[in-house]
């Protein structure tokens, strides 16, 4: 299913008010490949409405099986090799960044400094 809505999505299929997910949950009742043959002959009548693909989907039940006018050379230029890639959602919030801390410019106080002598001296008992 990711397929047939990713083809959707690409295409720029006109849904109407619906969402490609509710669209393609009408044609359920079809057999998922018979849907993307539907859906790549509509490409290939140049109808990118998704009500086009549902006239050919009931069209091919009435006849019992697909009868496609592309060959399969159209077929492959245009869902064969290429890899779909769906849009990822906008996150609401935009990602926390914590401010990064520059350690070699912090100042250190004078205790600091003497304590940090007397433990690199030679004479230090580790």
């Amino acid at each position: 299913m990711a397929t047939l809505s990713a083809l959707l999505h690409y295409y720029r299929f006109d849904c109407g008010k619906r969402t490609i997910d509710s669209v393609l949950a009408d044609w359920a009742e079809f057999d998922p490949h018979w849907v993307k043959l539907a859906i790549v002959e509509a490409i290939y009548r140049g109808r990118y409405k998704a009500q086009s693909v549902y006239d050919i989907l009931r069209f091919w039940q009435r006849r019992g099986e697909p009868c496609y006018r592309f060959s399969h050379e159209f077929e492959r230029s245009i869902c064969g090799d290429f890899v779909f890639v769906l849009p990822q959602p906008k996150p609401k919030y935009p990602p926390l960044s914590l401010p990064s801390l520059n350690w070699n410019y912090m100042t250190t106080s004078p205790f600091e400094e003497r304590l940090r002598a007397l433990t690199s001296s030679p004479n230090y008992c580790t």
